[in-house]
């Protein structure tokens, strides 16, 4: 292209200027094609994609899976059309501002995407921005291609079949975990209006035109619907049941932009009865900045009380622990959990009780706050040696201590083998002695002989069976002297032994 360029600036002015206003046409010697490009430009084509104002990451667009449209702008200094490419369905649509197929230097282009109404499957398409010459074909080897990668539905509600409530009514928490916006409302004869039931909102969550309550992820993170879900809590509180009879209604989460098919949840209410009552009669977990809820009492003839299992039980308060209610009056107690600052799970189990001894039991969990040390999901294994009794020439025992805060433990053991590696290393199983420690004992030594030892812990997580080791220790075992017993003590190395 370097004759090319000399040749055009050997051209007289006058030449130039019968050109044309704006638009310089050129006839290259290496590809015999016209191109038409901006002046000053020369003759290196560029053509870049940007949303909002920033290029592309790795050439990716990613969008949320409602119906939405989307507003790009091409930076080039050449004429460009747009086309879908690759696409595993018509879900994706290409649209001008101003109906041209063909635009020339920087413009916009739409991209219109239907809603995805898969649960579990994203999809993508791929869209050129094809380089055009002036006689309206496309420009080899100049084309900028991006991936449109739309999320899957996300609509999940954590309890889609409640329990009935009971007659003197109560709460129930419910979560929703979607990307998308949504609304709930309920259905006759359950309303808010008619003293039946009403939502208490959660956080984030605005009150609806229709009398339903609205959340939209976008307001926690800027821009189009976050690729991961949000979760929001919210209760549905119901009044008490004097009918005579069950009653029955729907929640139903539903789409403001019909993304979404509705979710409907079936809602049955008790009616109220002469036995002791306590509601809510399950609890989800508390989370670890603590937290403030109630219970409700209904005891018609009876005197209650309420006490905590284990009784020392410092880190939350019930008040009033013991009242009385009388005919279809009921009675509310107040419970403050106070922020977990540890790295253990707290339990506590609610024992309510009336004079005529009538009991329920409700069960409380607060999750852990502190951070865990190194692996927070797994078990924490630290190895200290523990002297014992009766330890010989050929037998020794391994005392070690785990901490497991979320795991489900199966089994334990240890690995065992000679330091100087003139051995096979062999498991031996163990067994937890309390819910701190994990005992094994080794049989079939050699006498005056250092072994290397390395306890290990089996758990289930999420469904899949795994297992963690603790450090690895050193030990000798002592050499048999006759007429120095039966029984001398071992040598055991204080330091663990180098990985």
């Amino acid at each position: 292209m370097k004759f090319l360029k000399t040749y055009i600036t050997a051209l007289p002015l006058a030449l130039l200027l019968l050109t044309g206003a704006g638009v310089v046409t050129l006839s290259s010697c290496s590809d015999n094609k016209e191109q038409e490009l901006s002046p000053g430009k020369g003759d290196a084509l560029s053509i870049r994609v940007l949303d909002e104002g920033k290029d592309l990451p790795n050439k990716l667009l990613s969008i949320g899976s409602g119906l939405s449209r989307t507003t790009l702008s091409v930076v080039t200094n050449t004429r460009w059309s747009v086309e879908i490419t690759e696409c595993d369905g018509s879900w994706c649509s290409v649209l001008f501002n101003d109906g041209q197929t063909i635009n020339v230097n920087n413009g916009e282009f739409v991209l219109e995407t239907a809603a995805n109404r898969s649960e579990t499957e994203q999809r993508s398409c791929k869209v050129t921005v094809y380089a055009i010459d002036i006689k309206g074909n496309r420009v080899p080897n100049e084309a900028y291609t991006f991936t449109v990668q739309q999320e899957n539905q996300r609509i999940m509600i954590n309890n889609p079949t409640p329990a009935p409530w009971p007659g003197i009514g109560g709460n129930d928490n419910f979560t929703v975990t979607s990307n998308l916006p949504w609304r709930v409302s309920l259905s006759d004869p359950m309303t808010a209006d008619n003293g039946y039931m009403e939502i208490i909102p959660g956080s984030g969550m605005t009150p609806g035109a229709d009398g339903s309550w609205q959340f939209d992820p976008k307001t926690t993170e800027a821009g189009s619907a976050p690729s991961e879900a949000v979760r929001v809590s919210f209760d549905v509180r119901m009044s008490m049941n004097s009918t005579g009879s069950p009653r029955h209604g729907e929640l139903v989460i539903s789409s403001p932009d019909n993304s979404f098919m509705p979710v409907t949840v079936p809602l049955e209410q008790r009616e109220i009865t002469a036995s002791f009552t306590v509601s809510p009669t399950h609890l989800d977990f508390i989370p670890a900045t603590g937290e403030i809820f109630h219970f409700t009492i209904y005891s018609p003839t009876q005197d209650w009380s309420v006490s905590l299992m284990p009784e020392d039980t410092k880190w939350l308060s019930v008040t009033p622990a013991a009242g009385s209610s009388t005919g279809l009056n009921t009675s509310e107690i107040t419970v403050v959990v106070e922020p977990n600052e540890t790295p253990r799970l707290r339990e506590v189990t609610f024992h309510f009780q009336s004079d005529n001894g009538d009991e329920v039991f409700v069960n409380l969990q607060q999750v852990y706050g502190a951070e865990m040390p190194d692996i927070p999901t797994e078990p924490v294994l630290s190895m200290p040696w523990i002297s014992a009794e009766g330890w010989t020439q050929t037998t020794a025992t391994l005392n070690a201590y785990y901490f497991s805060p979320v795991a489900e433990l199966t089994s334990c053991g240890a690995f065992i083998t000679p330091a100087d590696d003139s051995g096979t290393t062999e498991t031996i199983e163990g067994e937890f002695i309390g819910d701190s420690k994990i005992t094994v004992s080794f049989e079939g030594l050699i006498p005056g002989t250092q072994y290397r030892a390395q306890p290990f812990v089996r758990y289930t997580q999420n469904g899949v069976e795994r297992r963690q080791s603790g450090e690895e220790i050193t030990f000798t075992t002592p050499e048999y002297t006759p007429g120095n017993g039966d029984n001398p003590p071992p040598v055991v190395n204080p330091a663990p032994a180098k990985k």
